[in-house]
């Protein structure tokens, strides 16, 4: 006997009620209670949905799936770290890294170049700032309003969007910009710092 679309919900909001929160570990455990209850009813057909599954669910023990949890969470947590890695390493490393280089290069001739003031660069980098920030707040809400709504949340969102905070240190200090706004005759006329500023 295979099992219904509505006793496969059932077996979702099962995995919900307690307490698996990502719908990635979700996944997982509902394709494992699915094998198992498809096999008790090889075995014994008499028996109904329910019971095979609190049958299934006795045999996680007293915590229930926690201890599954805990151990798929690392697992799982490791492969997307290892996926975020891959897809750094494909923007740093491959030929978007000619791009990034280009682009730093143009930068630095146009600032060579035609001398904008301290006041453009200072606008221009706490526009880029602000849309970050704007950005990563906005992912942070989206992410709230979805835990509370009981909406489906996935781990691999979560940790893209936690590392996303994380590549927030580029955000210079506020000292830092004044000081740079204070000194940029100076900064301007040395090609070495006004190289070191490019990129950001």
């Amino acid at each position: 006997m295979t099992l219904s679309k509505q006793q496969i919900e059932k077996l979702f909001l099962f995995t919900r009620t307690h307490y698996v929160e990502w719908h990635d570990l979700q996944i997982e455990l509902v394709d494992h209670l699915a094998h198992a209850i498809e096999k008790n009813w090889e075995v014994n057909a008499t028996l109904s949905f329910d019971e095979v599954l609190e049958i299934e669910f006795k045999k996680f023990g007293v915590f229930g799936f926690s201890d599954v949890i805990e151990s798929r969470k690392k697992v799982m947590i490791q492969k997307y770290y290892h996926m975020l890695w891959t897809s750094f390493k494909e923007v740093f490393f491959g030929r978007r890294i000619l791009l990034a280089i280009i682009l730093i290069i143009l930068l630095f001739t146009i600032a060579k170049k035609v001398w904008f003031g301290s006041w453009f660069f200072l606008l221009l980098y706490l526009t880029v700032t602000c849309s970050w920030m704007y950005v990563l707040f906005s992912n942070s809400i989206m992410l709230k309003r979805t835990k509370e709504s009981g909406k489906r949340r996935w781990l691999l969102e979560e940790i893209f969007i936690q590392n996303g905070y994380i590549n927030s240190v580029h955000i210079l200090s506020i000292n830092v910009i004044i000081s740079i706004n204070n000194h940029f005759d100076f900064l301007i006329e040395n090609d070495f710092y006004l190289f070191g500023l490019s990129p950001f």
